[in-house]
């Protein structure tokens, strides 16, 4: 059965879609093919109806039934890998990023709830900021993620500093943008990219505020931006937003009287929350510490500390735990990780096993001298 060409659907042209430069174009020369022969009879042929409707569903978001356009992008996605050798690495990535988008448009919601997931990072702000170091303030982490089709974190930067520049017509006092908030306030946001460090796997754009001390007063400035926010994408529907605290984040929630934004939906402290803290990347860097154990039969172990761990070398160094390199890749010429060993700890007991872990937690989490 023959298929009819939607009128209403401009039909891209052949040049448009292959003239993009390889890395062995010539110079001056296009790359496109000829709309006509030497005869001068025009041979193009029409673009499949696919292409179309993936274009479609990429530009301009239409709605049409999943399991077709995933049908579509599958074949489209097979096809980019055909090209990879006479388009170049450039095209291939740009239509890999094209139906990375066309999918996330799928799966997404229309409308979903913004998750709020509070932890306090460390009891300690200096081990991670050295702006704090001695303050003896601790270190909050509010990750947020809007997991919806028009999704409030999608370009939050500069989102954020939009708010804060309407705020600052207004006071004076307010920084303008987030770096003048992080050196005004202790307040930092980073967004995770594609950096995959210490074996573990930030989950690409997940926004994180980092807080250094009164964690309430950061609250206030989230509500404010709930606020901005509701008002500039004029929803129909406001949008959702659910707090989870994490078991030691109890002062979360002490100014929820003094919120303006109506539509939060708070939950009680609990270790399981949908935003996983290492989902996110760190404060600064992309290194985070790691702590690796070895079993030696069934009454010793080792702990093997590596990542970021320089912030705490005078911890480490009082107590005697020794530091090294560790064997490098290759002919084991080259230097490897550099890590703190606790090697063969009696683990037969468990008394001795609790003795383990709260030296672990004085090394790292500064909970007591």
């Amino acid at each position: 059965m023959a298929t009819q060409k939607d009128p209403t659907v401009e039909e891209p042209a052949e040049e448009e879609l292959e003239t993009q430069p390889g890395p062995d174009a010539l110079p001056g020369r296009k790359r496109g093919r000829p709309k006509g022969n030497a005869s001068g009879s025009d041979t193009t042929k029409t673009r499949p109806t696919k292409a179309l409707l993936v274009k479609n569903v990429i530009s301009k978001r239409i709605l049409v039934h999943p399991k077709i356009v995933q049908q579509v992008l599958n074949e489209l996605e097979k096809v980019c890998v055909e090209r990879v050798k006479r388009k170049g690495v450039f095209r291939i990535r740009f239509l890999t990023l094209k139906l990375r988008e066309a999918r996330e448009a799928i799966v997404k919601p229309l409308v979903a709830p913004v998750q709020v997931c509070i932890y306090k990072y460390t009891e300690e702000a200096g081990d991670c900021w050295k702006t704090f170091k001695g303050d003896n303030v601790p270190l909050w982490q509010v990750q947020i993620d809007h997991n919806a089709q028009r999704s409030i974190t999608f370009r939050l930067r500069d989102a954020f500093e939009d708010f804060l520049r309407g705020a600052n017509a207004s006071d004076s006092a307010m920084p303008t943008t987030v770096a003048e908030l992080e050196k005004a306030a202790g307040i930092r946001l980073v967004i995770a990219d594609q950096t995959n460090t210490e074996d573990v796997r930030f989950v690409e754009w997940r926004s994180v505020f980092y807080v250094a001390g009164d964690l309430n007063n950061f609250l206030l400035l989230l509500d404010g931006f709930f606020v901005w926010t509701e008002k500039s994408i004029a929803h129909s529907q406001p949008f959702q937003v659910e707090i989870h605290p994490y078991l030691d984040s109890h002062e979360a929630g002490q100014v929820w009287a003094d919120l303006e934004y109506k539509e939060y939906s708070y939950n009680e402290p609990t270790k399981d929350l949908p935003l996983k803290i290492f989902e996110a990347p760190p404060p600064y860097g992309k290194r985070i510490v790691t702590l690796h154990c070895k079993l030696e039969g069934t009454k010793k172990l080792s702990l093997v500390f590596a990542g970021r761990i320089y912030e705490y070398r005078d911890r480490f160094q009082t107590k005697g735990i020794p530091g090294g390199f560790s064997k490098g890749d290759g002919d084991g010429k080259e230097k490897g990780k550099y890590c703190r060993l606790m090697k063969s700890l009696d683990v037969s007991e468990d008394a001795i096993v609790d003795k383990v872990l709260v030296l672990v937690k004085l090394l790292l989490l500064r909970l007591t001298d």
